[in-house]
C-alpha cells in the first residue's frame, strides 16, 4: 500500500516544514528554539505577573463599587425607614385629631375618672385588672387614669402581684386613702418587700378585708403582729377565714387597740372578737356570716346593747 502523506521522505511536505523547526522539549512544555532561553521565560513570567496584578485591580475595583452600592443601599433604607416613621407619626396625629369629634371625647378628665372607678368596682376580674384595661384604650384615656388617684387605691395581695407593681400603684394612688386586701400568703411577706408596703401604709388603710390562713397558728400569730398599727382613717373591717372549722381570737391590740373612724366590721363565725376592746367601740354596723357557735352569737347579743342607736 502506497504511503499517502509521504512518509517515505519526512525531509519532504508538511512533515519537513514542521520538523525542520527543531521543536526543543523543555520538560513538559514545547518551546520554538526562537522562543527559548532564560529571556523568553523571563517575558512569560513578567506577563504572568503583570496579568495576575490586572486581576487584582479588577477584583479591588469590584469590591470598592459593591462595597458603594451597598452603603447607598443601606442610606436608601434608612431614609425609607425616616419617611415612615414620619407618615406613621402623621397617620397618628390624623387618629387623634379624628377621635377628638367622637361624642366620648367630649367628656371631661372627671367624669371619665369616675366612670374608670365605677368600672373598676363592678368588674368581675378584679379592681386593678380594669384600671389597667382603661389606661391601654388610648393616650387620653391612659393620662386620666393614671392621673386618677382613686383608681390605683387598692391594694390586693390576694392577685400575687410582684413587689415592684405594688410599691407603683401605691405611688400612683399618690395621698388618697387605700384599701387593702389580703392575709393569705403572709407566710411569704417577710421575704420580700410585702410586709414593708403594709406596715408603711397602715395610717392610709381606709378599708381593710383580712384573710385570715387556716390551718397553721404561726401564720395567723404573724399576720395578726403585722396589723397591730394604729389605722386613724379605717372605716370598713372585713376579717374571714376560708376554713370554717378553724377558729382564732383577735387580740387585744389589734390595729393598735384603737380605731376612731372604724364603723362597719364584718366577721365570720370562727372569729373570736374581744368585744371590750376600745376598737369597737364606734360601730353602727356589725354582720356575722352565720351563727354556728354559741360563743359568737352570745357576744353578737351583748355587743347590740353596746351599739350607739
Amino acid at each position: 500500500m502506497e504511503n499517502p502523506i509521504g512518509c517515505d521522505d519526512l525531509g519532504n511536505g508538511f512533515w519537513g516544514g514542521v520538523l525542520s523547526n527543531r521543536i526543543n522539549y523543555i520538560g513538559t512544555t514545547l518551546l520554538p528554539e526562537q522562543y527559548s532561553g532564560a529571556t523568553s521565560i523571563e517575558a512569560v513570567l513578567e506577563n504572568e505577573k503583570a496579568l495576575q496584578g490586572s486581576i487584582s485591580s479588577l477584583w479591588s475595583r469590584y469590591y470598592d463599587e459593591e462595597r458603594a452600592l451597598l452603603s447607598t443601599l443601606e442610606g436608601l433604607r434608612e431614609h425609607t425607614r425616616r419617611q415612615e416613621c414620619v407618615l406613621n407619626s402623621f397617620l397618628v396625629t390624623v387618629r387623634q385629631h379624628r377621635n377628638l369629634f367622637t361624642p366620648v371625647a367630649r367628656l371631661p378628665p372627671e367624669i371619665l375618672s369616675q366612670i374608670f372607678v365605677f368600672n373598676a368596682q363592678i368588674r368581675l376580674e378584679g379592681w386593678l385588672e380594669a384600671a389597667h384595661t382603661c389606661s391601654l384604650v388610648c393616650k387620653r384615656w391612659r393620662e386620666i387614669a393614671l392621673d386618677c388617684a382613686e383608681l390605683w387605691s387598692q391594694l390586693n395581695f390576694e392577685n400575687h402581684y410582684p413587689p415592684r407593681r405594688l410599691a407603683k400603684i401605691v405611688e400612683r394612688a399618690r395621698s388618697v386613702p387605700l384599701s387593702f386586701i389580703g392575709g393569705s400568703g403572709v407566710k411569704t411577706w417577710s421575704r420580700n418587700e410585702r410586709m414593708a408596703l403594709v406596715v408603711n401604709n397602715m395610717h392610709r388603710f381606709k378599708s381593710i378585708d383580712l384573710r385570715v390562713p387556716a390551718g397553721n397558728n404561726d401564720d395567723v400569730d404573724s399576720l395578726f403582729k403585722i396589723f397591730n398599727e394604729s389605722t386613724p382613717m379605717l372605716e370598713d373591717l372585713t376579717v374571714s377565714t376560708p376554713c370554717a372549722n378553724s377558729s382564732f381570737v383577735l387580740p387585744q391590740d389589734f390595729l393598735g387597740g384603737c380605731a376612731s373612724n372604724l364603723r362597719h366590721i364584718k366577721l365570720s363565725t370562727t372569729v373570736l372578737v374581744p368585744w371590750g376592746s376600745a376598737l369597737f367601740s364606734n360601730l353602727t354596723t356589725l354582720e356575722v356570716d352565720g351563727y354556728r357557735t354559741s360563743v359568737i352569737t352570745c357576744a353578737y347579743r351583748r355587743s347590740r346593747c353596746c351599739l350607739p342607736r
